[in-house]
C-alpha cells in the first residue's frame, strides 16, 4: 500500500512482488479514501455540479439526498 500511496503503478508492483499475475495484487491492494479524492482532483472532476437541464426537480427526492 506505501508504494501505490506513494505512485508506484500497480503492474510494477506485481512484479516487485514475484506475482503471477496483477489479479493477485490487486487482491491485496484497496484505495483509501484519500487516495480516492487525489485521483479526483488529478483528474479535475468537479465536486459541485449545478443542473442545467430543464427536467422538473422533485424538492422532496433534493432533500432527501442532502439529508444523506
Amino acid at each position: 500500500m506505501l508504494l501505490l500511496k506513494c505512485g508506484t503503478d500497480l503492474p510494477t508492483i506485481s512484479h516487485w512482488l514475484g506475482h503471477a499475475s496483477i489479479n493477485t495484487t490487486n487482491r491485496y491492494a484497496s484505495a483509501d479514501l484519500e487516495m480516492k479524492r487525489q485521483a479526483i482532483a488529478r483528474a479535475g472532476v468537479a465536486t459541485s455540479v449545478t443542473p442545467t437541464s430543464s427536467w422538473h426537480r422533485e424538492k422532496s427526492v433534493i432533500e432527501w439526498l442532502a439529508s444523506l
